[in-house]
Parts: C-alpha cells; structure tokens; sequence
C-alpha cells in the first residue's frame, strides 16, 4: 500500500524497527484495506486461522512446505539463522 506525504499523520515512526521505515496505524491500514487489495502470504492454514476481512490469499507455501521450512529452521543453530 501506499502512503503519500499527506498521510503522515496516520505513520507511527516510535514503532517502527527498522531506520527509514514506518508503521501504519491499525485503524489507518484497515480504512484502506477497503479500498485497496490486501494481499496475504501465508498459508491456507494460518489464513484459515484469521485474516484481514477481504484479504486475499496467494501463499508462498503449501501448509506441508511451510511444515518443513519450520522444521529446519528450528533445527539450526540460532548463529546460522542469520
């Protein structure tokens, strides 16, 4: 989504964690949620779980996919995860 100039009254920079980036105010996104497409990447089954009304889902990962990913994730070691 795109945010202009204009709509820095609804950027909340305290919690953003990353320098020269910003967070949208819940209430804002969702305001423009009804507007915009909302495009959600997660599996079916955590889109299953809760979503954004109107979000649509084009996962990255099959439930089975992200099964695996998690697995070895979990099984390196935290200093190889980065």
């Amino acid at each position: 989504m795109m945010v202009n100039n204009n709509d820095s009254e609804h950027l909340n920079f305290e919690n953003s964690n990353e320098p020269g980036t910003s967070v949208l105010a819940p209430e804002f996104f969702l305001k423009e949620a009804e507007k915009y497409p909302v495009i959600d990447v997660r599996t079916p089954a955590e889109f299953a779980q809760g979503h954004i009304p109107g979000a649509i889902n084009m996962p990255i990962f099959s439930n089975e996919e992200r099964a695996v990913v998690g697995t070895l994730y979990k099984k390196k070691d935290v200093t190889q995860r980065f």
